[in-house]
């Protein structure tokens, strides 16, 4: 244990925690830049939580909001989702291309 390197502190269970930390034992860490999320936030099928901002797309890194596609286990928009698929064809076994839909919360 070391001293907090600011004043700014979060508690729970009466024990002080950093901004990192608390998040961490929280659940509300961003599933991509691995920030504390505090405010609006989407979570996907598979319970991953995403500041609006930093959940998109991996080809065109658009944000995603209500719909997403996946395909093996990487995050597209409609567009690239049907691009990835097109270019595959022809490369092997079928990828499977699954619609799904993130939630919208506040923490």
């Amino acid at each position: 244990k070391s001293a907090f390197a600011t004043a700014d502190f979060y508690v729970i269970d009466n024990n002080p925690y950093c901004e990192h930390h608390y998040h961490e034992l929280n659940n509300s860490l961003c599933a991509h830049c691995d920030r504390g999320i505090e405010g609006p936030y989407l979570e996907t099928q598979q319970a991953q939580k995403f500041h609006p901002s930093c959940f998109t797309c991996i080809d065109c890194h658009k944000p995603l909001s209500d719909d997403y596609f996946e395909i093996a286990g990487k995050v597209y928009c409609e567009q690239h989702a049907f691009a990835s698929v097109q270019r595959q064809e022809g490369l092997g076994p079928k990828r499977n291309m699954e619609r799904r839909t993130t939630r919208f919360m506040v923490m």
